[in-house]
């Protein structure tokens, strides 16, 4: 059966019977599909055109509901063979029905139609309304039974067809193509067995024309090519001859193998080298000679290394491959350069392999020589101090040494993918590139730069470059010292010389014989001997006789001991002046420890001298404004005790108007004290800042009444005010002091003019922007320019720079103290103002203060405060103080403002009566320094007690900088000793207002 379908007569010949079968079929079955839908279609038309026509019979049968008349018109219409059924609704109800039975005769039907039927339904319609709905099933059994005989008689006739048609095709097919073919398979046959005599012959144009072409050209070809195959076997066996005749004449020893590496032929160069025979090696393999091979390192080689093996195991050349071999009897090592080539078979295989032996003792041996010399060369260039670089012509490294390697932080391998910019970060390639070309070979440069590790940290280094050939190669070879040691000397080095020449200490240096050497910039400030008047010179140009021998033997005693000496000297200016200074001494030894110099360092004493006398003008200072302190505190309660009896006393006097106007006297005669008492306690140091508003046109006035007192008559002291509404916030002692010592500076300054003057002047000022430029911390609109103009000597511009320091003094011994002008700047400052000077020596001085004026809501303030006495409405109020006086008097004072009075005479027994009546205390009155416990510790207990009391502090003077915890009293109100009547009842007002809310 495989033979029978292996024919291509077979195949062909299935294959249009396949093929003629299919069309057949295929359009048959497609004629019948579109005649099928046609019926369809026809049916469904037909269908369309019944139904409309029973809607419209049926209109008057359903609207007058008549059931027999519907029945005929539905058996009319029945009559034709393709209605199955027609179904009559009325209503949505079913009205009247027909359907066919078995043997297909009309009979009664309900809504139950069911089968492979056309259907179509309308509704019926009476005057556009619809009364009912008629529904026709029509069969398709009679159209296609009809058309299925039509088809399979249509089909047969096909087939036949066909058939014929396709017989007559397979002769047609035989006698044109198989027929031929058969003949040309006869003829290859014979070619194949060597029978060229006869050609194929076939007289046609065609594809197997054309074939039986081919085929004899095919023929003509091999008989061609086994022609040049006979002529090639000759050629190659006269090659052959003259091949080996080559290898045996050769200068090369060669060897070669067959495909188990056995030895076929040799030449007597071979011969010579591994002294053997020809019949001693033909037929042998590489394991079976004595000899010993060995790799280029010296290592025994295995048979598998051998380059014979290796070619055959790998089917690849071994080219230039270095061996040695031993002979059994030498231990000697002979060198051959190896190549090995395959000689392949018909089938591609490894037929021989042919191995030649070149001798390279001599080059081995010079190898190795030039391997030593590199290793030298390399161990010196690794071990050099230096690190060394190769470079290329475009900034590629080519070889760098191990210490390179170290000190960048990269290895070898890292180094030579890089370039130099890599490393020197200031040195750009284009820069790089221009320093190459400005070079020629042999040309050296030193160049300086900083190199960069892989860690990102940079060192300084001095690289010597010289441009050299190698191999027809410029190269740049560079040499890098890393000098961060010496950069670091230099920098210590520079940093000493720079501290011995900026110090502000004299330094001299001296042989060891006492010959000045060296001396720094202020020992020519301090002495007046400068460098060239001093070198060479002995130290004893400075003596001045103030120091004994025995002092100096001492001195030298201990200088000539090793030791260094210090002490206090006077020594002598150039000028002559004499001077005090400290003075020490130092041997410098050198590596041997032997003196070889001396080096001197002076420090002026004689600022420090006037700083002590100034210190002890400070202590005598504090001492009285410790007095002064102490004097104001007994004296502010004696005050306060009179005043508060004088208001007692107006009290009971109120109907006697001359002894209240005697009265009125004597309590202002009371504050005018308390005023001069405040004004000691700011000269001390120790009075209280209070800040409040102030008019300064009535206290300019009072200032300039009080100063013209004090001031020589023949001096003129001029007011001059050109607004009269200026009121600034600031404490009226301080401000007062201020004004006081800028008159006295101007009293002093005048003294020895010839028509003295001194003018204080008020003036309101609104800055410019240039003066808020020279002061960026000054915020305020507007400004009071308080100025205070003299004509006397003025002021010296190279002290213009130090007036405002303290103690510091142009006035004669027991004239000044130095702190009239710093008491200025600090109150100026104190008051958010600033100070500014103008003086001109020999025509005078003027001093401008600006203050920032208050506005506003201030000033409203300021008018709405009054001498208004506030009453009490029997609250109790709890007062302590250690004197009687203040106590009683206070005491008295508010008992007749209404309140009740409880009164303690330290701050135990105010904590006791607080805890005694705290639920009747509104408000406690305690004075700040009190014997046991003072105010502030008491208020803390008595806050133990009840953390919302109010309490009002009064004090004769500001002794909170002493106390620890000052801020417990920063927030709390506090009135100063003396008070008036108006205002502690103001405050205690206040307070209790604060103590309801």
């Amino acid at each position: 059966m495989g033979r029978l379908f292996n024919s291509i007569r077979i195949r062909i010949t299935l294959a249009l019977l396949v093929v003629v079968l299919s069309g057949v079929f295929a359009f048959e079955y497609f004629e019948y599909s579109r005649e099928k839908m046609q019926v369809i279609s026809e049916l469904s038309d037909l269908a369309e055109k019944k139904v409309h026509r029973l809607s419209e019979t049926l209109e008057l049968p359903l609207w007058e509901i008549d059931n027999r008349w519907t029945s005929e018109v539905i058996a009319n219409e029945i009559t034709d063979r393709v209605v199955y059924a027609i179904i009559v609704y009325a209503d949505g109800e079913l009205f009247e029905g027909k359907k066919r039975d078995a043997q297909w005769r009309p009979v009664s039907a309900m809504d139950d139609i069911e089968g492979d039927y056309i259907s179509i339904s309308r509704d019926v319609l009476h005057e556009d309304e619809v009364i009912g709905r008629v529904t026709i099933y029509v069969t398709p059994q009679f159209a296609l039974a009809e058309l299925n005989e039509g088809t399979i008689i249509e089909l047969s006739v096909a087939l036949l067809l066909g058939i014929s048609g396709l017989l007559l095709l397979v002769q047609m097919l035989n006698k044109l193509v198989i027929a031929p073919i058969e003949r040309m398979q006869k003829s290859t046959m014979a070619i194949a067995a060597g029978d060229y005599s006869a050609d194929i012959k076939v007289g046609r144009e065609d594809e197997i024309g054309e074939l039986a072409k081919s085929i004899n050209i095919m023929k003509f070809k091999i008989q061609q090519r086994e022609s040049e195959r006979d002529e090639a076997l000759l050629s190659v066996r006269k090659s052959e001859a003259r091949i080996r005749s080559l290898v045996e004449n050769i200068h090369t020893a060669v060897v070669v193998h067959d495909g188990e590496m056995r030895v076929t032929t040799c030449n007597p160069l071979a011969q010579l080298l591994f002294g053997l025979k020809r019949d001693q090696m033909v037929g042998k393999t590489v394991a079976d000679i004595d000899w010993c091979f060995v790799d280029k390192d010296g290592q025994e080689m295995g048979i598998s290394d051998h380059p014979v093996n290796r070619v055959i195991s790998n089917g690849v050349a071994v080219r230039s491959l270095m061996v040695g071999i031993r002979k059994p009897e030498k231990r000697e090592t002979v060198w051959l350069l190896v190549n090995a080539e395959p000689v392949r078979g018909d089938h591609g295989e490894i037929a021989s392999v042919i191995v030649s032996y070149a001798d390279i003792s001599a080059l081995k041996a010079a190898e190795n020589a030039l391997v030593e010399s590199e290793k030298r060369i390399r161990s010196f260039v690794d071990n050099a101090a230096n690190a060394f670089f190769l470079i290329d012509m475009e900034g590629r490294f080519v070889d760098v040494n191990r210490l390179a390697c170290e000190r960048l932080g990269y290895s070898r391998d890292e180094l030579l993918t890089m370039k130099v910019p890599d490393i020197e970060l200031a040195l750009s390639i284009e820069k790089l590139m221009a320093l190459f070309a400005s070079m020629q070979q042999g040309d050296m440069k030193t160049i300086t730069g900083e190199h960069q590790r892989k860690d990102g940290s940079i060192f300084p280094v001095e690289v010597r470059i010289a441009m050299i050939e190698q191999l027809g190669q410029r190269l740049v070879l560079a040499y890098a010292r890393d000098v961060s040691d010496r950069k670091q000397a230099e920098e210590r080095v520079q940093r000493f010389s720079q501290a011995m020449e900026q110090s502000g200490e004299a330094i001299m240096i001296t042989d060891s014989e006492g010959t000045i050497v060296h001396i720094n910039p202020a020992f020519t400030e301090i002495t007046g001997y400068s460098e060239e008047e001093a070198l060479g010179q002995n130290p004893r140009i400075l003596k001045s006789d103030k120091q004994d021998a025995r002092f100096f033997k001492e001195m030298w005693q201990s200088l000539r001991d090793g030791r260094a000496w210090q002490g206090k000297v006077v020594n002598r200016k150039k000028s002559g002046d004499l001077y005090p200074a400290m003075l020490t001494i130092s041997p410098i030894r050198d590596m041997a420890g032997e003196i070889t110099h001396y080096v001197g360092l002076q420090q002026n004493l004689e600022r420090f001298e006037e700083l002590e006398a100034q210190l002890h003008q400070a202590q005598k200072m504090e001492a009285i404004g410790t007095l002064v302190g102490g004097i104001a505190h007994d004296f502010n309660n004696a005050l306060a005790g009179i005043t508060g009896n004088l208001y007692l006393a107006k009290r009971k006097a109120a109907e006697l108007p001359e002894v209240v106007a005697r009265l009125n006297s004597v309590e202002k005669l009371a504050f005018r004290a308390a005023a001069t008492i405040q004004q000691l306690l700011a000269f001390s140091r120790k009075g209280i800042v209070n800040m409040v508003p102030v008019s300064l046109v009535p206290f300019m006035k009072e200032i300039v009444k009080l100063q013209r007192v004090s001031i020589p008559e023949n001096i003129l002291l001029l007011l001059e005010v050109e607004d009269a509404d200026l009121f600034v916030k600031g404490d009226v002692n301080q401000l007062q002091q201020m004004l006081m010592n800028l008159v006295n500076n101007a009293n002093d300054a005048v003294a020895e003019a010839e028509n003295p003057s001194i003018t204080i002047s008020l003036a309101r000022y609104t800055p410019d922007p240039l003066f808020l430029h020279a002061n960026p911390k000054l915020t305020a609109n507007e400004y009071a320019c308080i100025k205070v103009e003299d004509n006397g000597m003025g002021i010296p511009r190279e002290d213009f720079a130090k007036i405002f320091e303290p103690f510091y003094t142009t006035k004669a011994v027991g004239k000044g103290s130095g702190l009239g002008l710093s008491m200025v700047y600090g109150t100026v400052k104190s008051h958010g103002g600033v100070v500014d000077v103008e003086s001109e020596p020999g025509v005078g001085t003027s001093f401008k203060i600006y203050l920032p004026l208050m506005e506003g809501e201030a000033l409203f303030k300021i008018s709405s405060e009054n001498g208004e006495v506030f009453e009490g409405h029997g609250e109790t109020i709890l007062i302590a103080d250690d004197n009687d006086t203040v106590l009683e008097s206070g005491r008295d004072v508010l008992a007749g403002l209404g309140y009740k009075v409880l009164t303690a005479e330290d701050g135990l027994q105010a904590v006791e009566q607080y805890r005694s009546h705290a639920e009747e205390i509104a408000l406690v009155l305690l004075d700040v320094v009190m014997p046991g416990m003072g105010g502030i510790e008491a208020m803390k207990e008595i806050r133990g007690i009840n953390p919302d009391v109010r309490v009002l502090f009064a004090t004769g003077y500001d002794k909170l900088s002493s106390v620890a915890d000052k801020e417990a009293i920063m927030s709390e109100a506090v009135i100063s000793k003396p008070f008036a009547v108006s205002k502690l009842s103001q405050m205690i007002h206040e307070q209790l207002e604060k103590s309801s809310n």
